[in-house]
This record gives C-alpha cells, structure tokens and sequence, in this order.
C-alpha cells in the first residue's frame, strides 16, 4: 500500500466529500495503523458554547468510530477557528472515554496546514496543502461543488421526468432475450449515452432502467462496467435523476453503488484506504507562512 503524505490527503479530501471545505468544516477522520476507515465532515454551527457544541459532536462521532475500530482519529479545523474547534473536540473525545482514539490535530487555512499531537502540543510550522489529485482529474472525476448543498443538488431528481417505462412492446422482447444479450443490450446503450450525453434519448433511458429494474444480474453486470469509467457513473446518475418517481429507488440504489466502486464523488462518510505515515502526523517542519 503507497503511503500518502498528510498535504495530499488533505488535498483529497474535497474530493472524498464532493464539496469543498469551508471555515465552517471540521473534518474526523478515524484510523487503524494510520490508515483512514473512516470520515465524516461536519458543519460547525453558531449559537452554541465551543464546549457544548464540542461535546454534542463527541456524542455523535465517537460511538461510531469505536465500533470501526479506530486506535486513532485525526481532527481537522478549517478556518481562523478551526485550532480552538479541533482542540475542544480533542478535549471532549478524551472526557467521554477511557480508552479514547488517540487525536492528531490539523489546522487549515488560506491552502495550508499545520499540525500537532499528544506527544508535541506545540502547532508545526505551516505547510502548503497539496495540489490537487491529478488521478482525479485525468480520470474525469467531478470537481468538488461549492458547498454541501451544491453536490446534493447534483445528485436530485429532475423536476419532471424526461422518459417513461419501457413500452409493452419493448419490455416483452427484451425479456424474452437471453442474459448474457439482456447485459450486453444495457451496457452497450449505456455506453451510447455516456458518448452522447447531450442527446439522451427517452427510449435508450427506458431501454436501460428496464434492464437494471427487471434482472438482479443485468444490473451487476452494468455495475461493474459502469464503475470501470467515471463518464459511465455519471450517465447512471442522470437515469437516476431523469426517471419517473416509482422507478427512482432502484435506480439510486444502481448509480449509488456504481459511484462506491468507482470512487467518484460520494456524500460522507467515504472510506478511503492509503495509509498516512506518521512522519506527517504532527510535528513536522515546513515553509512559514
């Protein structure tokens, strides 16, 4: 397993969420021998004592990081604030329990970050942030959206939809076909869409949802192909969204799972899977800002 530096998870990160991390932000993240298992980003509202909301976000995050099995948990402060957040939420975590997740503290600010842990209470001298993941960009992978609201947006089915059931016709002949052909015929039109994304053709659309909705085996196998090529996702997103309203859950359910295996962009929690060397995890040396 390649090791990744603290600058290129934080990099990742937008990327993990599907928006972009704002002052607002904490980030947890817990770990198992250094290695990410679990995520989650979370908005830190006003109105509320630093202690309290420190302690309400305790409550949520650290049951569900025992249960993964997390040894340990980095915390990332986003923002002017962001250092006296994480530091609340460390202090809190480690009056909730007896056997705590060991905290690594992360600031971030204006494309940088400093860092500290138990064992060095004094922040690290600040580092820039990493550039953004190019496997990300070369395969075609959306940006991060603007906000939270931004990416659910994305992903909300369309006012009304742009195709219907397949017809009788339709349904009856391809029913009748064999599995094998019955996959072939909806990866092959899935493809045909994803080349063609301005031209969705409403019988196309029926073509595949039909396919998908009608055998468990021609939806794995669209899976799989789907997840193979980030464009691909995408168009079973699109079906998703431009579906009538009684075909949308098996659908979500398709494009949800094809966006999992892809490693596209998915709303947190998202389990990446790179260990972090510890080298990075506090402490470090780096330019001064």
């Amino acid at each position: 397993m390649i090791n990744m530096s603290l600058a290129d998870y934080l990099a990742q990160l937008p990327y993990q969420v599907g928006y972009e991390l704002a002052d607002q932000h904490i980030m947890v993240v817990g770990q198992i021998e250094r290695i990410p298992v679990l995520s989650a980003a979370i908005e830190w509202p006003d109105g509320r004592t630093l202690i309290h909301q420190a302690e309400g976000i305790s409550t949520q995050v650290l049951p569900v990081m025992q249960r993964a099995g997390a040894t340990g948990m980095i915390l990332i402060g986003y923002g002017p604030n962001g250092p006296e957040r994480v530091e609340a939420l460390a202090q809190a975590i480690a009056a909730s329990s007896a056997t705590p997740p060991a905290p690594v503290l992360v600031h971030v600010e204006n494309d940088q970050y400093r860092s500290r842990d138990e064992l060095d209470p004094e922040w690290s001298s600040w580092s820039d942030v990493g550039p953004a993941p190019i496997e990300h960009v070369v395969n075609g992978h959306p940006a991060p959206a603007p906000t939270r609201e931004a990416v659910l947006q994305r992903y909300a089915p369309l006012p009304q939809p742009t195709f219907t059931h397949a017809s009788p016709s339709d349904a009856q002949r391809l029913d009748g076909l064999l599995p094998s052909l019955r996959a072939e015929i909806a990866t092959r039109t899935l493809d045909l869409l994803t080349d063609n994304a301005t031209d969705q053709v409403p019988r196309a659309l029926a073509t595949v949802a039909h396919l998908v909705q009608s055998d468990r085996q021609v939806r794995d196998a669209v899976i799989v192909h789907a997840a193979q090529e980030p464009a691909r996702a995408d168009t079973l997103v699109r079906l998703y969204r431009s579906a009538p309203k009684d075909m949308q859950p098996d659908l979500a359910a398709t494009a949800a799972t094809t966006l999992y295996l892809s490693s596209s962009n998915t709303i947190e929690p998202h389990r990446p899977n790179t260990p972090l060397p510890t080298r990075d995890l506090g402490g470090r040396p780096g330019a001064e800002r």
